[in-house]
């Protein structure tokens, strides 16, 4: 599970949105407070993430503790020209080695 996140993780980080749809299963769930509902397709979290990184080019992602389920991370970036650091929760359910669901937990109030 460390490899398989610490390889996910890093992918965010490189903002590599083609190796990160490869984490994610053909049938998924992506909650996050960034989006506007779910984003249940590959199509669609391809849109998403390609504005996503578009508006954040500069960040990384490194995981500061792994559970079960469940993966405490820090995300350091720049946001209006202000240094950022983040800390948040994501939930995984990883099924055959692909992402079926990700609930994305951090504080919106930070970056807005």
């Amino acid at each position: 599970m460390e490899a398989f996140v610490d390889e996910w993780l890093k992918a965010w980080s490189d903002k590599d949105v083609i190796k990160l749809l490869s984490f994610y299963a053909d049938d998924f769930l992506y909650l996050d407070p960034g989006t506007r509902g779910s984003i249940t397709n590959k199509a669609h979290f391809e849109k998403y993430l390609t504005k996503l990184f578009s508006a954040f080019p500069a960040w990384k992602w490194e995981r500061v503790e792994l559970f079960e389920s469940s993966l405490k991370w820090r995300a350091t970036f720049s946001f209006k020209e202000k240094p950022i650091t983040l800390d948040g929760l994501d939930i995984l359910i990883i099924e055959e080695d692909k992402i079926v669901r990700n609930e994305v937990y951090f504080d919106r109030s930070i970056i807005s």
